[in-house]
């Protein structure tokens, strides 16, 4: 996804945020459903919509097409997958596990110093 869309995405969560979180219906809804898994659902269904432009059903499709394992590593997690998405672009890559998420974030998506890295420990 452009960058573009990636700073309306931000701009509606800002807009959301001002509006919603203010209103008698979230304070309602804030009490009705808190920290129950539903709400937990909902939350994390809107997080993934604003922040990486996919559906819940986008992403079961991406789970679905990755047999619900790590994209890198093979692996299943017991939490849910997490989206990987390019930085600059703002395009999601597919779902990884913590660890591998992590490890790419960590390293800064920088290809030139995974290959250092990988020289490094190719070494031992």
């Amino acid at each position: 996804m452009p960058l573009k869309d990636t700073q309306k995405r931000k701009e509606y969560l800002k807009e959301y945020n001002k509006k919603y979180h203010n209103s008698e219906a979230c304070k309602k809804s804030r009490e009705k459903y808190r920290k129950t898994d539903k709400c937990k659902e909902l939350t994390w269904g809107y997080r993934i919509k604003a922040k990486y432009g996919i559906s819940v059903a986008e992403y079961n499709k991406l789970f679905q097409k990755q047999n619900g394992v790590c994209a890198i590593c093979g692996r299943t997690n017991k939490r849910r997958l997490v989206v990987d998405h390019n930085h600059i672009t703002g395009e999601v890559r597919g779902l990884l596990c913590d660890n591998c998420n992590k490890g790419i974030g960590l390293m800064g998506d920088s290809i030139p110093l995974f290959e250092k890295a990988i020289k490094y420990i190719s070494k031992a």
